[in-house]
Protein backbone atom coordinates (compact mmCIF):
# COMPACT_ATOMS: atom_id res chain seq x y z
CA UNK A 1 0.00 0.00 0.00
CA UNK A 2 1.34 3.28 -0.68
CA UNK A 3 1.88 6.07 2.06
CA UNK A 4 1.47 9.10 1.07
CA UNK A 5 2.52 12.08 3.34
CA UNK A 6 0.04 14.66 4.16
CA UNK A 7 0.30 17.98 5.48
CA UNK A 8 -2.61 19.71 6.32
CA UNK A 9 -2.95 22.51 7.79
CA UNK A 10 -6.20 23.75 9.33
CA UNK A 11 -7.34 27.84 9.77
CA UNK A 12 -10.30 28.40 11.58
CA UNK A 13 -9.51 32.40 13.07
CA UNK A 14 -6.96 34.57 11.87
CA UNK A 15 -5.76 36.99 14.57
CA UNK A 16 -3.28 40.50 13.56
CA UNK A 17 0.33 40.32 15.41
CA UNK A 18 3.47 41.31 14.12
CA UNK A 19 6.77 40.17 15.04
CA UNK A 20 9.74 40.51 13.19
CA UNK A 21 11.09 37.61 12.06
CA UNK A 22 14.02 35.89 12.96
CA UNK A 23 15.66 32.51 12.94
CA UNK A 24 13.64 29.85 14.86
CA UNK A 25 16.98 27.70 15.51
CA UNK A 26 18.52 30.33 17.42
CA UNK A 27 16.74 28.58 20.58
CA UNK A 28 19.87 26.49 21.80
CA UNK A 29 19.84 23.81 19.13
CA UNK A 30 22.65 22.12 18.81
CA UNK A 31 21.97 20.83 15.68
CA UNK A 32 20.39 23.12 12.41
CA UNK A 33 17.98 22.03 10.27
CA UNK A 34 20.89 21.84 7.91
CA UNK A 35 23.24 20.08 10.44
CA UNK A 36 20.10 17.39 10.84
CA UNK A 37 20.14 17.02 7.25
CA UNK A 38 23.89 16.50 7.07
CA UNK A 39 23.29 13.90 9.38
CA UNK A 40 20.91 11.81 8.01
CA UNK A 41 22.40 11.62 4.41
CA UNK A 42 25.75 10.81 5.83
CA UNK A 43 25.00 8.17 8.67
CA UNK A 44 21.97 6.50 6.72
CA UNK A 45 24.12 6.89 3.00
CA UNK A 46 20.71 9.08 1.62
CA UNK A 47 20.57 9.63 -2.31
CA UNK A 48 17.81 12.49 -1.87
CA UNK A 49 18.11 13.78 -6.04
CA UNK A 50 14.98 14.44 -6.93
CA UNK A 51 12.73 13.96 -4.08
CA UNK A 52 11.07 16.91 -2.46
CA UNK A 53 11.50 17.71 0.88
CA UNK A 54 9.97 18.46 3.83
CA UNK A 55 10.58 19.48 7.91
CA UNK A 56 8.85 19.48 11.19
CA UNK A 57 10.22 20.27 14.66
CA UNK A 58 8.96 19.75 17.70
CA UNK A 59 9.72 19.84 21.37
CA UNK A 60 8.33 16.81 23.38
CA UNK A 61 8.66 17.84 27.53
CA UNK A 62 7.74 14.96 28.72
CA UNK A 63 10.78 13.26 27.50
CA UNK A 64 12.94 16.77 27.36
CA UNK A 65 13.77 16.31 23.78
CA UNK A 66 14.03 18.07 20.83
CA UNK A 67 13.33 16.81 17.06
CA UNK A 68 13.72 17.65 13.78
CA UNK A 69 11.75 15.39 11.29
CA UNK A 70 12.52 15.07 8.00
CA UNK A 71 10.74 13.63 5.09
CA UNK A 72 11.54 13.06 1.52
CA UNK A 73 9.09 12.41 -1.49
CA UNK A 74 8.37 12.04 -4.53
CA UNK A 75 4.66 14.04 -5.40
CA UNK A 76 4.67 11.82 -8.66
CA UNK A 77 5.56 8.18 -10.04
CA UNK A 78 5.98 5.30 -7.48
CA UNK A 79 5.33 7.73 -4.15
CA UNK A 80 8.49 6.39 -2.67
CA UNK A 81 9.33 7.98 0.65
CA UNK A 82 11.94 8.74 3.28
CA UNK A 83 11.19 10.38 6.96
CA UNK A 84 14.25 10.63 9.52
CA UNK A 85 14.04 11.96 13.04
CA UNK A 86 17.00 13.51 14.38
CA UNK A 87 17.60 14.84 17.75
CA UNK A 88 18.44 18.38 17.39
CA UNK A 89 20.53 18.25 20.91
CA UNK A 90 22.96 15.64 20.35
CA UNK A 91 22.17 14.71 16.29
CA UNK A 92 20.86 11.57 17.33
CA UNK A 93 19.06 9.16 14.52
CA UNK A 94 16.13 8.45 16.30
CA UNK A 95 13.76 6.69 13.57
CA UNK A 96 14.29 6.20 9.83
CA UNK A 97 12.11 4.48 7.21
CA UNK A 98 12.82 4.26 3.54
CA UNK A 99 9.91 2.96 1.94
CA UNK A 100 10.24 1.75 -2.03
CA UNK A 101 7.54 0.39 -3.43
CA UNK A 102 7.67 -3.73 -4.34
CA UNK A 103 8.72 -5.18 -7.14
CA UNK A 104 7.32 -6.52 -9.66
CA UNK A 105 9.71 -9.57 -9.86
CA UNK A 106 8.98 -9.83 -5.92
CA UNK A 107 10.99 -12.77 -5.41
CA UNK A 108 9.20 -15.69 -2.85
CA UNK A 109 12.66 -16.85 -2.24
CA UNK A 110 14.72 -14.37 -1.03
CA UNK A 111 17.94 -13.82 -2.80
CA UNK A 112 20.27 -13.47 0.76
CA UNK A 113 19.83 -15.16 3.66
CA UNK A 114 18.81 -14.31 7.16
CA UNK A 115 22.07 -14.80 8.22
CA UNK A 116 23.78 -12.80 5.54
CA UNK A 117 21.09 -9.99 6.86
CA UNK A 118 21.82 -9.89 10.41
CA UNK A 119 25.35 -8.82 9.47
CA UNK A 120 24.48 -6.07 7.76
CA UNK A 121 22.21 -5.10 10.28
CA UNK A 122 24.90 -5.21 12.78
CA UNK A 123 27.11 -3.13 10.20
CA UNK A 124 23.97 -0.80 10.10
CA UNK A 125 23.96 -0.10 13.95
CA UNK A 126 27.33 0.07 13.98
CA UNK A 127 27.86 3.18 11.88
CA UNK A 128 24.41 4.91 12.62
CA UNK A 129 24.54 3.87 16.61
CA UNK A 130 28.18 3.29 17.34
CA UNK A 131 28.01 4.21 21.29
CA UNK A 132 24.87 2.13 21.47
CA UNK A 133 25.82 -0.77 19.67
CA UNK A 134 28.61 -2.51 22.54
CA UNK A 135 25.61 -2.21 25.02
CA UNK A 136 23.01 -4.38 22.86
CA UNK A 137 21.72 -8.26 22.72
CA UNK A 138 20.14 -9.81 19.97
CA UNK A 139 16.48 -10.64 21.47
CA UNK A 140 14.93 -13.74 21.54
CA UNK A 141 17.29 -16.55 20.80
CA UNK A 142 18.80 -15.90 17.31
CA UNK A 143 17.00 -13.39 15.57
CA UNK A 144 14.10 -10.92 16.15
CA UNK A 145 10.93 -12.01 13.98
CA UNK A 146 10.60 -13.60 11.16
CA UNK A 147 8.19 -12.43 8.57
CA UNK A 148 7.84 -15.13 5.50
CA UNK A 149 6.00 -12.82 3.42
CA UNK A 150 7.79 -9.57 3.67
CA UNK A 151 10.49 -7.85 2.18
CA UNK A 152 12.33 -7.45 5.05
CA UNK A 153 14.05 -9.01 7.69
CA UNK A 154 14.01 -7.45 11.39
CA UNK A 155 16.03 -7.92 14.12
CA UNK A 156 15.33 -6.21 17.39
CA UNK A 157 18.33 -5.54 20.05
CA UNK A 158 18.06 -5.03 23.60
CA UNK A 159 20.17 -2.73 25.91
CA UNK A 160 22.38 -4.67 28.63
CA UNK A 161 23.05 -3.03 31.36
CA UNK A 162 25.76 -4.26 34.71
CA UNK A 163 24.87 -7.70 32.31
CA UNK A 164 21.06 -7.33 32.78
CA UNK A 165 18.27 -6.97 30.37
CA UNK A 166 16.66 -3.46 29.94
CA UNK A 167 13.99 -3.77 27.98
CA UNK A 168 12.67 -0.39 27.96
CA UNK A 169 15.85 0.53 25.66
CA UNK A 170 15.78 -1.30 22.22
CA UNK A 171 17.05 -1.20 18.76
CA UNK A 172 14.66 -2.19 15.98
CA UNK A 173 15.84 -3.24 12.57
CA UNK A 174 14.70 -4.03 8.96
CA UNK A 175 16.64 -5.44 6.18
CA UNK A 176 15.47 -5.50 2.45
CA UNK A 177 15.95 -9.52 1.82
CA UNK A 178 16.64 -8.83 -1.80
CA UNK A 179 19.42 -5.87 -1.40
CA UNK A 180 20.65 -5.88 1.97
CA UNK A 181 19.49 -2.41 2.03
CA UNK A 182 18.15 -0.75 5.49
CA UNK A 183 15.03 0.00 5.62
CA UNK A 184 13.74 0.63 8.68
CA UNK A 185 15.81 1.74 12.20
CA UNK A 186 14.20 2.91 15.92
CA UNK A 187 16.08 2.99 18.94
CA UNK A 188 14.90 4.48 22.50
CA UNK A 189 17.81 4.96 24.89
CA UNK A 190 17.81 6.24 28.51
CA UNK A 191 20.34 8.24 29.72
CA UNK A 192 20.40 6.73 33.77
CA UNK A 193 21.03 6.90 36.28
CA UNK A 194 21.11 2.92 36.59
CA UNK A 195 21.43 1.26 40.21
CA UNK A 196 24.38 -1.13 40.90
CA UNK A 197 23.05 -4.83 41.76
CA UNK A 198 24.97 -5.25 44.88
CA UNK A 199 23.22 -5.77 48.37
CA UNK A 200 20.32 -7.08 46.60
CA UNK A 201 18.10 -10.32 47.35
CA UNK A 202 18.90 -13.12 45.16
CA UNK A 203 16.83 -14.89 42.85
CA UNK A 204 15.49 -17.79 45.46
CA UNK A 205 14.36 -15.28 47.84
CA UNK A 206 12.38 -13.25 44.94
CA UNK A 207 10.70 -16.89 44.13
CA UNK A 208 9.28 -17.36 47.84
CA UNK A 209 8.29 -13.48 47.61
CA UNK A 210 6.76 -13.78 44.24
CA UNK A 211 4.50 -16.99 46.04
CA UNK A 212 3.71 -15.05 49.07
CA UNK A 213 2.90 -11.85 47.88
CA UNK A 214 1.85 -12.65 44.39
CA UNK A 215 1.46 -16.15 43.52
CA UNK A 216 -0.67 -18.47 41.64
CA UNK A 217 -4.73 -18.39 42.05
CA UNK A 218 -7.32 -20.81 40.46
CA UNK A 219 -9.56 -19.56 37.64
CA UNK A 220 -11.79 -20.03 35.29
CA UNK A 221 -10.36 -19.01 31.97
CA UNK A 222 -11.95 -19.10 28.06
CA UNK A 223 -9.75 -20.84 25.34
CA UNK A 224 -10.24 -21.19 21.40
CA UNK A 225 -8.90 -24.46 21.02
CA UNK A 226 -8.34 -23.94 17.15
CA UNK A 227 -9.66 -20.79 14.96
CA UNK A 228 -12.74 -22.58 13.56
CA UNK A 229 -13.91 -24.12 16.72
CA UNK A 230 -15.97 -22.61 19.62
CA UNK A 231 -14.57 -21.35 22.63
CA UNK A 232 -14.48 -23.57 26.09
CA UNK A 233 -14.29 -22.74 29.67
CA UNK A 234 -11.51 -24.60 31.14
CA UNK A 235 -9.80 -24.57 35.13
CA UNK A 236 -6.45 -22.71 35.41
CA UNK A 237 -4.16 -21.30 37.54
CA UNK A 238 -2.93 -18.10 36.73
CA UNK A 239 -0.80 -15.29 38.07
CA UNK A 240 -2.75 -13.58 40.37
CA UNK A 241 -0.92 -10.44 39.58
CA UNK A 242 2.40 -9.71 37.89
CA UNK A 243 3.58 -6.75 39.14
CA UNK A 244 7.64 -6.42 39.74
CA UNK A 245 9.91 -6.67 42.49
CA UNK A 246 11.75 -4.56 43.82
CA UNK A 247 15.27 -6.10 44.18
CA UNK A 248 16.55 -3.88 47.07
CA UNK A 249 13.57 -3.76 49.04
CA UNK A 250 11.40 -7.12 48.06
CA UNK A 251 8.32 -4.80 48.04
CA UNK A 252 5.97 -4.83 45.28
CA UNK A 253 5.98 -1.99 42.81
CA UNK A 254 2.34 -1.46 42.25
CA UNK A 255 2.35 2.16 40.87
CA UNK A 256 5.39 1.74 38.65
CA UNK A 257 4.93 3.83 35.78
CA UNK A 258 7.46 3.32 32.41
CA UNK A 259 7.58 5.99 30.35
CA UNK A 260 9.28 6.43 26.63
CA UNK A 261 13.00 6.54 27.80
CA UNK A 262 15.51 9.14 25.88
CA UNK A 263 19.22 9.19 25.99
CA UNK A 264 21.61 12.16 25.59
CA UNK A 265 25.43 11.65 24.19
CA UNK A 266 28.40 14.08 23.64
CA UNK A 267 30.05 12.17 20.71
CA UNK A 268 27.24 12.89 18.09
CA UNK A 269 27.70 16.38 19.15
CA UNK A 270 32.19 16.91 17.79
CA UNK A 271 30.69 14.35 14.71
CA UNK A 272 28.06 16.57 13.45
CA UNK A 273 30.26 19.62 12.14
CA UNK A 274 29.74 16.64 9.39
CA UNK A 275 31.79 17.14 6.17
CA UNK A 276 30.83 20.20 4.32
CA UNK A 277 31.02 18.00 1.15
CA UNK A 278 27.55 16.44 1.67
CA UNK A 279 25.57 17.61 -0.67
CA UNK A 280 22.54 19.63 -0.35
CA UNK A 281 19.46 19.26 -2.93
CA UNK A 282 17.38 22.46 -4.50
CA UNK A 283 14.70 21.03 -1.90
CA UNK A 284 16.47 20.76 0.95
CA UNK A 285 18.25 24.24 0.70
CA UNK A 286 14.75 26.04 -0.01
CA UNK A 287 13.58 24.56 3.74
CA UNK A 288 16.27 25.63 5.17
CA UNK A 289 16.47 29.17 3.78
CA UNK A 290 12.64 29.03 4.48
CA UNK A 291 13.05 28.31 8.32
CA UNK A 292 15.42 31.54 8.42
CA UNK A 293 12.24 33.44 8.08
CA UNK A 294 10.36 31.59 11.23
CA UNK A 295 9.63 33.28 14.15
CA UNK A 296 11.08 31.54 17.66
CA UNK A 297 8.90 29.71 19.76
CA UNK A 298 9.05 32.45 22.54
CA UNK A 299 8.29 34.57 19.94
CA UNK A 300 5.41 32.42 19.28
CA UNK A 301 4.19 32.16 23.30
CA UNK A 302 4.29 35.92 23.45
CA UNK A 303 1.70 35.91 20.70
CA UNK A 304 -0.61 33.89 22.66
CA UNK A 305 0.32 35.92 26.25
CA UNK A 306 -1.00 39.14 24.82
CA UNK A 307 -4.58 37.79 24.79
CA UNK A 308 -4.03 34.96 27.35
CA UNK A 309 -2.08 36.25 30.08
CA UNK A 310 -3.00 33.41 32.51
CA UNK A 311 -0.76 30.83 29.95
CA UNK A 312 2.40 32.71 32.76
CA UNK A 313 2.00 30.23 35.44
CA UNK A 314 1.26 27.52 33.09
CA UNK A 315 3.74 24.36 32.53
CA UNK A 316 4.07 24.15 28.73
CA UNK A 317 3.41 20.29 27.59
CA UNK A 318 4.05 21.00 23.56
CA UNK A 319 5.42 22.78 21.16
CA UNK A 320 5.86 21.82 17.53
CA UNK A 321 6.61 24.01 14.36
CA UNK A 322 4.79 22.62 11.13
CA UNK A 323 6.56 24.17 8.35
CA UNK A 324 3.47 23.57 5.85
CA UNK A 325 4.11 23.06 2.06
CA UNK A 326 4.82 26.80 1.06
CA UNK A 327 6.45 28.60 3.90
CA UNK A 328 4.11 31.30 4.53
CA UNK A 329 1.91 28.19 6.05
CA UNK A 330 4.15 27.37 8.35
CA UNK A 331 2.92 27.24 11.96
CA UNK A 332 3.68 27.32 15.55
CA UNK A 333 1.47 24.97 17.88
CA UNK A 334 1.83 25.06 21.19
CA UNK A 335 -0.43 23.64 24.73
CA UNK A 336 0.02 24.50 28.13
CA UNK A 337 -1.58 22.84 31.53
CA UNK A 338 -2.11 23.63 34.63
CA UNK A 339 -3.13 20.29 37.32
CA UNK A 340 -3.80 19.95 40.85
CA UNK A 341 -3.96 16.42 41.74
CA UNK A 342 -5.27 17.61 45.41
CA UNK A 343 -8.28 19.88 44.28
CA UNK A 344 -8.87 17.35 41.09
CA UNK A 345 -8.54 20.18 38.54
CA UNK A 346 -6.99 21.02 35.46
CA UNK A 347 -7.04 23.94 33.20
CA UNK A 348 -5.71 23.32 29.02
CA UNK A 349 -4.66 25.75 27.01
CA UNK A 350 -3.78 25.06 23.02
CA UNK A 351 -2.85 27.81 20.53
CA UNK A 352 -0.98 28.30 16.85
CA UNK A 353 0.75 31.31 15.63
CA UNK A 354 1.62 31.86 11.97
CA UNK A 355 5.37 31.20 12.00
CA UNK A 356 6.43 33.77 9.79
CA UNK A 357 3.93 37.42 10.24
CA UNK A 358 3.27 35.87 14.51
CA UNK A 359 0.04 36.12 13.72
CA UNK A 360 -2.57 34.48 16.77
CA UNK A 361 -4.76 31.99 14.33
CA UNK A 362 -6.38 30.38 17.16
CA UNK A 363 -6.16 29.15 20.48
CA UNK A 364 -8.56 26.78 22.75
CA UNK A 365 -9.03 27.10 26.35
CA UNK A 366 -10.73 23.47 28.73
CA UNK A 367 -10.82 22.98 32.56
CA UNK A 368 -13.07 20.52 34.33
CA UNK A 369 -15.02 23.84 35.25
CA UNK A 370 -16.39 24.36 32.35
CA UNK A 371 -19.00 21.79 32.15
CA UNK A 372 -19.25 20.79 35.56
CA UNK A 373 -22.43 22.86 36.28
CA UNK A 374 -25.10 21.27 37.94
CA UNK A 375 -27.76 22.60 39.38
CA UNK A 376 -25.97 26.19 38.16
CA UNK A 377 -27.77 29.18 36.58
CA UNK A 378 -26.02 30.73 34.20
CA UNK A 379 -24.60 33.93 34.56
CA UNK A 380 -24.98 35.06 30.77
CA UNK A 381 -27.39 34.66 28.27
CA UNK A 382 -26.84 33.76 24.54
CA UNK A 383 -27.17 36.80 23.28
CA UNK A 384 -24.91 39.21 26.49
CA UNK A 385 -22.40 35.80 25.10
CA UNK A 386 -22.83 37.18 21.33
CA UNK A 387 -21.92 40.92 22.50
CA UNK A 388 -18.93 39.46 24.78
CA UNK A 389 -17.77 37.75 21.58
CA UNK A 390 -18.02 40.86 19.41
CA UNK A 391 -16.44 42.87 21.10
CA UNK A 392 -13.11 40.55 21.29
CA UNK A 393 -12.85 40.27 18.17
CA UNK A 394 -13.44 43.64 17.55
CA UNK A 395 -10.08 44.02 19.45
CA UNK A 396 -8.72 41.38 18.15
CA UNK A 397 -8.93 41.20 14.80
CA UNK A 398 -11.20 44.28 13.78
CA UNK A 399 -10.65 44.00 9.67
CA UNK A 400 -11.92 40.57 9.43
CA UNK A 401 -14.65 40.48 11.46
CA UNK A 402 -15.95 43.91 9.44
CA UNK A 403 -16.37 41.49 6.80
CA UNK A 404 -18.62 39.35 8.71
CA UNK A 405 -21.89 38.74 9.52
CA UNK A 406 -23.37 36.35 12.37
CA UNK A 407 -25.10 33.48 11.64
CA UNK A 408 -26.75 31.53 14.48
CA UNK A 409 -26.31 27.70 14.86
CA UNK A 410 -29.45 25.79 14.12
CA UNK A 411 -29.24 23.30 17.45
CA UNK A 412 -31.21 20.37 17.20
CA UNK A 413 -34.23 19.67 19.87
CA UNK A 414 -33.25 19.78 23.47
CA UNK A 415 -34.81 19.20 26.46
CA UNK A 416 -36.54 22.37 27.98
CA UNK A 417 -34.62 22.50 31.43
CA UNK A 418 -30.88 21.89 29.51
CA UNK A 419 -28.41 24.51 30.33
CA UNK A 420 -25.95 25.05 27.88
CA UNK A 421 -22.17 25.37 29.42
CA UNK A 422 -20.86 27.34 26.39
CA UNK A 423 -22.18 29.37 23.89
CA UNK A 424 -20.68 28.89 19.77
CA UNK A 425 -21.10 31.77 17.43
CA UNK A 426 -20.33 31.51 13.64
CA UNK A 427 -19.01 35.03 11.97
CA UNK A 428 -18.99 34.21 8.37
CA UNK A 429 -16.94 36.04 5.76
CA UNK A 430 -19.79 38.05 2.78
CA UNK A 431 -18.42 38.82 -0.17
CA UNK A 432 -21.24 40.90 -3.13
CA UNK A 433 -23.71 39.89 -0.26
CA UNK A 434 -22.14 35.91 -0.96
CA UNK A 435 -21.37 33.31 1.81
CA UNK A 436 -17.85 32.49 1.61
CA UNK A 437 -18.28 29.38 4.65
CA UNK A 438 -14.37 28.68 4.01
CA UNK A 439 -13.41 32.04 5.50
CA UNK A 440 -15.15 32.36 9.28
CA UNK A 441 -14.45 32.97 12.50
CA UNK A 442 -15.68 31.33 15.28
CA UNK A 443 -15.97 31.55 19.03
CA UNK A 444 -17.12 30.13 22.22
CA UNK A 445 -17.96 31.90 25.34
CA UNK A 446 -18.55 30.21 28.61
CA UNK A 447 -22.40 30.79 30.17
CA UNK A 448 -21.37 31.28 33.58
CA UNK A 449 -17.54 33.41 33.37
Amino acid sequence: MKRIISIITTITLMFAFIAVPVNAEEEALNFTLKQAIEVAKEKLELDTEGLEFHSNYSEYYSEGRKVWDLYWYKNTGNGQNISVAIDATTGEIIRYDNWVPSSSSFRKLPKYTEEEALKAAEQYINKIAPEKYPEVKLYSGKYGYYMPYSEYYYFNYVRQVNGIEFTNNVISIAVDKNTLQLRNFSTSWDKGPFPEPVNIIDKAAAKKLFMEKQGLGLTYQLVYPSSNEKPVVVLAYTLKNNAPIDAFTGEILTNAYYSTPYYSYGAMREEAALKSSISITPHEQKQIDDNSKFITKEQAINAVLEYIPEIEGFTISNAALNTGSKAEEAIWYLSWNKNNMEKESYVYISASVNAVTGELKNFYKDSNDIYNIKEKEPKYTEEQGKEIAEDFLKKIQPDKFEMTEYQKAEYSVLPNDYVPPVYNYSFVRKENGIDCYFNSIYVTVSAFT
